[in-house]
């Protein structure tokens, strides 16, 4: 039972260190959007996103070297969902900016959030032992 506990606590804290470190990445984007008026680049987002998120994952690792999720499979869908749910919150986010009246692409958002969440948990998913 305890174990289930800190595997819960785990992801639950995990997710929400990704959303704070995404979090300003997100602020960067939504003034470059006011910028340009919608003329944005999406590929070259995508792949920024996925370059941060790997150079976050890495610092991370050497910060905190072993897995964070010591089971395998367990780490294996949080691999798989993580990104989904990261993607998920920012949608809900550029949604709201957007019945503020803001610009927001709601696509966008949520695919840059996936691919920065990807990032930090692809490197961090190679490079981590297991304790």
């Amino acid at each position: 039972m305890e174990e289930i506990l800190f595997i819960i606590i785990s992801f639950v804290g995990q997710l929400l260190l990704e959303s704070l470190l995404y979090f300003p990445w997100d602020i960067f984007m939504v003034s470059y959007e006011k910028k340009r008026e919608g003329d944005i680049n999406t590929f070259g987002w995508l792949f920024i996103s996925l370059i941060i998120g790997i150079a976050v994952g890495a610092a991370s690792v050497a910060i905190l070297s072993s897995a964070v999720i010591p089971i395998s499979w367990l780490r294996v869908i949080n691999l798989i969902v993580a990104p989904f749910l990261a993607g998920a919150v920012a949608l809900r986010m550029s949604k709201r900016r957007n019945q503020k009246g803001l610009t927001s692409n709601n696509k966008l958002h949520y695919l840059v959030s996936f691919f920065f969440t990807l990032g930090i948990l692809g490197i961090r998913f190679v490079l981590t032992t297991k304790t």
